[in-house]
């Protein structure tokens, strides 16, 4: 036998040797206060591409939604008041079928990660959520957001690409593009993840072992402290009156006490003097660029800013917002995509349940009515086919 084909003998035994060690024993499970930085898995996404082949294999025209965690559950909504929900419900208004594929932190990043996969669909359009709030490089490099092991669906014409973008300042560094998808390509996507858990395993004896007694007697401390808090009682309202009236400086205001809202100490959130350069920029259009060169109808949704708060802040021309969505329109074009712009389309901070680009039950209705309107439009009139 030669050493060509040893060596990669050798190499292959290696790995399914760590493949069923990994599946001998699982990692520890994860405090629950890190569940909500779970990013999505590559095992999750297959499951979610699968239902998305299925919706196709059926004859429909799909339209594919990508985005945030604006699309999904937040209080105060009700199951069927997320704004998934009310697309994938009402999307024959637009003479589509829509699906949503929305997970926390989904920017730029996660959608090139999935260009190629998306591409394979062959939807009718995909619809790319772009939030101002992550065009920042605070963001860009918040690795707690981000999803690495979508890393995985890149496939190898595009990895040279994707090295030359700024991916690493995301945590998608150049190793994970090459190794990744090799390793979904063996089934063994879960294998870095798994690796992690053994590593953290080993931390947590080491901190046993080191702590001793001293872990023991925090852990008997704070066994009472493992229950739910009691809720907080609430507070009781003033009576109405002129007292309270003179203690609400924004009575008989339009919008009443809209500018208590926290929001309006948070436009650092938001871009300043928005370039062509910054990452999450390149990144979008790099992806609308790939999907387009796929022929793919690429939507790029231009997510609602939180306008009062920005233009009673003067946050609106400080940081130079009008700029910031025309760079995104410019590039997006350019790149052969079509700009859907509802940055203005919730005018009052009323409509905004935070500081973020959550919206209310009436905020979430704006946002579908005016997209569905705009898909009727952009799709043509052949759209109302599968009515």
């Amino acid at each position: 036998m030669s050493r060509p084909i040893r060596t990669v003998l050798y190499c292959l035994l290696f790995l399914v040797a760590i493949v069923w060690l990994a599946a001998r024993a699982a990692p520890p499970p994860l405090a629950a206060s890190n569940a909500a930085e779970l990013a999505v898995t590559a095992e999750q996404m297959e499951q979610t591409l699968a239902s998305l082949r299925g919706e196709i294999a059926k004859g429909r025209r799909l339209v594919v939604v990508l985005g945030d965690s604006s699309l999904r559950w937040h209080p105060p909504l009700g199951a069927n008041e997320t704004l998934a929900a009310m697309l994938e419900t009402e999307g024959e208004r637009a003479g589509v079928t829509i699906r949503v594929v929305a997970h926390d932190g989904f920017d730029a990043v996660a959608y090139y990660l999935l260009v190629d996969e998306i591409a394979a669909l062959r939807p009718e359009a995909v619809v790319l959520t772009a939030n101002l709030q992550s065009f920042t490089d605070s963001w860009f490099r918040h690795p707690l957001m981000k999803h690495p092991q979508l890393a995985a669906f890149v496939r190898p014409a595009r990895i040279l690409e994707a090295i030359r973008l700024p991916l690493e300042l995301a945590g998608i560094n150049d190793a994970s593009l090459v190794v990744q998808p090799a390793l979904r390509l063996v089934g063994a996507s879960a294998l870095p993840a798994k690796i992690d858990g053994y590593r953290t395993r080993v931390r947590e004896r080491l901190d046993a072992v080191l702590a001793g007694g001293a872990k023991t007697a925090v852990v008997g401390g704070g066994i009472a402290y493992a229950a739910p808090p009691p809720p907080a009682t609430a507070p009781v309202a003033p009576p109405m009156g002129a007292g309270r009236r003179a203690r609400e400086p924004n009575a008989g205001r339009p919008g009443g006490q809209v500018l208590a809202k926290p929001a309006y100490r948070f436009m650092d959130l938001y871009p300043a003097n928005l370039g062509r350069e910054q990452s999450t920029v390149r990144v979008l259009g790099a992806t609308v660029r790939d999907l387009v060169g796929r022929d793919v109808r690429t939507i790029v949704l231009l997510a609602p800013l939180h306008l009062q708060a920005l233009r009673v802040t003067g946050a609106y021309k400080q940081r130079d917002l009008p700029r910031a969505v025309r760079v995104v329109d410019e590039v997006v074009v350019a790149s052969g995509g079509t700009v859907v712009d509802l940055t203005e389309v919730l005018p009052q901070e009323s409509f905004f349940v935070d500081r973020y680009t959550h919206f209310t039950v009436e905020g979430n209705r704006v946002v579908l009515d005016r997209l569905l309107e705009d898909l009727r439009r952009i799709l043509g009139p052949d759209s109302h086919a599968a009515k």
